[in-house]
């Protein structure tokens, strides 16, 4: 049996889609609803920089036209700062409660720095964020 192989982008608002995945005179709004009508997983990148809330995931379940697989990267706070607490992770984890609940949250990952190096202190933080 072979696993199932998910396809998607990182992101769906790119206009330079348009004319390929968007057809031409396809609303903003309407991107996301296309999006899901030719791939089922999609990359949320935009949460490295800024959170988003529930309602705003809830705004995306709404617009799907088929059901997506979500990808979310944590905040920069988590690998790039450091300075993420046990409540940045309760609050960023709440926010993706419409994702949980309709069972589209596939994962969430991390992008560390370039420099990020395998060292005895960078593994423990790794271990500290699991925790």
């Amino acid at each position: 049996m072979w696993p199932k192989i998910y396809i998607g982008t990182g992101g769906y608002a790119d206009s330079d889609l348009m004319g390929t995945l968007y057809p031409f005179g396809t609303k903003k709004e309407d991107f996301l609803t296309v999006y899901s009508q030719h791939y089922d997983t999609l990359e949320i990148n935009s949460t490295f920089h800024a959170p988003l809330g529930a309602k705003a995931f809830a705004g995306m379940l709404a617009k799907l036209a088929e059901p997506l697989q979500f990808s979310v990267k944590l905040h920069q706070d988590f690998s790039h700062n450091r300075v993420a607490t046990r409540e940045n992770a309760k609050a960023f984890l709440n926010a993706l409660q419409p994702l949980i609940e309709a069972n589209c949250l596939a994962n969430l990952f991390l992008q560390f720095p370039s420099q990020f190096e395998r060292t005895l202190a960078n593994r423990r933080y790794l271990a500290d964020l699991q925790n």
